[in-house]
């Protein structure tokens, strides 16, 4: 365990690490659509290729998780990062699954789930924290979810390719 060998905890870490994160998700989405930022080492592609999935975590898959999210995983591992969004209308994914697949979830069911929570998530071998977004950090996962959608191969950002010249 990490407090063995005097190391930071999860909960002295996850700070850092979620301005870290939602500090280039809001620099990628700027560039995608359109703005310049010199010196940046993100390109208008970069905002697909960051993560490493998107889905949709059922509720009671881990011990003691009462709620469904979506889940925005950015690291996996030890240590790894999410990003959590919970939805009032997640009733519809988890009841349509022989439907969809939780891997398939159509393009249309973003239109309006009901966003009430995010969360961002750092966890280690038996330790995690979880950090609930709020102002300026919430804007800005809120834009990043209001943006996606998955189409069963991949991660898009529809709302922004309709956007663009």
């Amino acid at each position: 365990m990490s407090n063995e060998r005097n190391e930071k905890n999860c909960a002295e870490l996850i700070e850092a690490h979620m301005v870290s994160r939602l500090t280039d998700i809001d620099e990628m989405l700027r560039i995608y659509n359109g703005e310049i930022i010199a010196d940046s080492e993100f390109d208008e592609q970069s905002i697909f290729e960051y993560g490493l999935s998107f889905d949709y975590v059922e509720k009671g898959t881990f011990n003691n998780q009462s709620k469904g999210y979506f889940r925005y995983q950015i690291s996996w591992g030890g240590p790894s990062e999410e990003i959590r969004f919970y939805c009032s209308e997640t009733e519809h994914f988890e009841n349509d699954k022989s439907e969809y697949g939780y891997n398939d979830i159509p393009v249309e069911c973003f239109a309006d789930v009901g966003l009430y929570q995010i969360e961002f998530w750092y966890l280690d071998w038996y330790d995690g924290a979880a950090y609930r977004l709020c102002g300026n950090w919430k804007t800005i996962a809120e834009q990043f979810f209001s943006s996606l959608s998955y189409d069963g191969e991949g991660l898009r950002l529809p709302y922004l390719e309709s956007t663009r010249d």
